[in-house]
């Protein structure tokens, strides 16, 4: 574009200089006709000046016309030269927007990742490469989202944690071990104080027995008659 330009202006410089030539051509046939009007001169000479005067003012009338051709082809050119080059402009741009995008994006990127790996880290304790070995993806990216979403709007439909929980857990857990060793205790107790009574009822089970075949008269007089069909009934044979 540039050389176009140098042209059309070396164009205009030379139908500039025509141009002086033609008005020093128009005064020198002036200048002609005033010395074809002296008497100096015969008609021969002056006819054949004034030829040679035509021819060359023809010849710079079509000089100046080429260069006028040319100069209108040049600035053509140019024009469409120039339409090119802010087209390029305008290309160049949309590219430089496009790549300042992508840079964006990329920038964005870097951040979330460094925050996913961050989180990685903090809440789970793992590295990237640790997570993808003892987690890998088998299904795809985008059904993994969807998984993730539904389970957090499931948690989040859970209402708001307690975060006392883990201490009242550990509370009524306590509390739950301590009356289950007292249980344990009462049971236990409960079974000791029933094998004493069973070892009293049969001591007395003996003594009765006893006292009904030493003494049948005292124990029908001492005991009520239930308990004395209740002591036969039992009594050994």
């Amino acid at each position: 574009m540039k050389h176009a330009r140098r042209t059309v202006e070396e164009l205009e410089t030379e139908l500039a200089e025509t141009a002086r030539e033609l008005e020093a051509a128009e005064r020198e046939r002036a200048a002609l006709a005033a010395e074809m009007n002296a008497p100096s001169w015969n008609e021969d000479e002056l006819e054949q000046q004034r030829q040679q005067k035509l021819e060359d003012k023809q010849k710079t009338i079509e000089l100046i016309a080429s260069r006028r051709e040319q100069r209108l082809d040049c600035q053509g050119r140019l024009e469409h030269l120039e339409r090119e080059w802010k087209e390029a402009k305008r290309q160049h741009k949309q590219l430089v927007d496009v790549v300042k995008d992508e840079e964006v994006k990329l920038n964005r990127l870097d951040v979330e990742l460094d925050n996913l790996l961050t989180r990685l880290g903090e809440e789970y304790g793992m590295s990237f490469e640790a997570a993808r070995l003892a987690y890998p993806l088998e299904i795809g990216a985008e059904e993994a989202r969807k998984r993730v979403k539904l389970i957090k709007r499931a948690i989040d439909e859970l209402g708001t944690v307690n975060l006392g929980a883990i201490d009242e857990y550990e509370r009524v857990s306590e509390r739950h071990r301590f009356l289950s060793e007292q249980k344990a205790d009462l049971e236990e107790a409960k079974a000791t104080l029933h094998q004493v009574i069973d070892e009293m009822d049969e001591e007395m089970k003996k003594t009765v027995f006893f006292n009904v075949r030493t003494n049948p008269r005292s124990f029908r007089r001492g005991v009520p008659r239930a308990v004395r069909r209740r002591a036969r009934r039992f009594a050994p044979d």
